[in-house]
């Protein structure tokens, strides 16, 4: 696991002007957090005001860590591409409705156990906020699909979707 430190000076680099465009702290095949849930919170200060930054990756899967998260989501971010793995349902609603202040998406990756319709539409909100976003890849219950009526319809509202997974 990160030391709170590490990401300490990575929140400050993020912060007072870096030319970094990615950062991902996802690690495969592991179930033990890269970051724990104070280091998400020193990241998440600095992570959204990086006006260079455009894809960030993390495994993220507890709502706890989600809020964190969600809190340093940001109107200005430049954002290009949000991967966020592992999460449980309440992570995702979390991320989901936060994700509205993201307007430059172009690719998003919501994977997980699986999400909950509640959760869907949350996301939906997002779609809708997001008119780049041309990649989405989302994990959830078929079930969960039919009782999210507005995920349906903010799909079908996307003009420049090329890629849905």
């Amino acid at each position: 696991m990160l030391s709170v430190e590490a990401v300490r000076i990575l929140s400050l680099a993020l912060k007072t002007g870096t030319s970094l465009k990615e950062v991902n702290m996802m690690r495969r095949y592991t179930d033990y957090e890269i970051i724990s849930e104070i280091g998400i919170g020193l990241l998440a200060s600095g992570l959204f005001t990086c006006t260079t930054l455009k894809s960030f990756t993390l495994n993220l899967p507890e709502y706890r860590s989600a809020s964190k998260l969600a809190e340093g989501f940001s109107a200005g971010s430049s954002l290009e591409d949000l991967t966020l793995h592992k999460m449980d349902d309440q992570a995702a609603l979390k991320i989901c409705s936060a994700l509205k202040e993201l307007t430059t998406l172009k690719r998003l990756d919501l994977s997980g156990p699986g999400m909950q319709a509640e959760a869907l539409n949350e996301l939906a909100g997002a779609i809708r906020s997001n008119p780049l976003l041309e990649n989405l890849r989302v994990e959830c219950d078929a079930d969960a699909i039919d009782d999210a009526g507005d995920f349906g319809l903010a799909l079908s509202n996307l003009a420049r979707l090329r890629r849905l997974q």
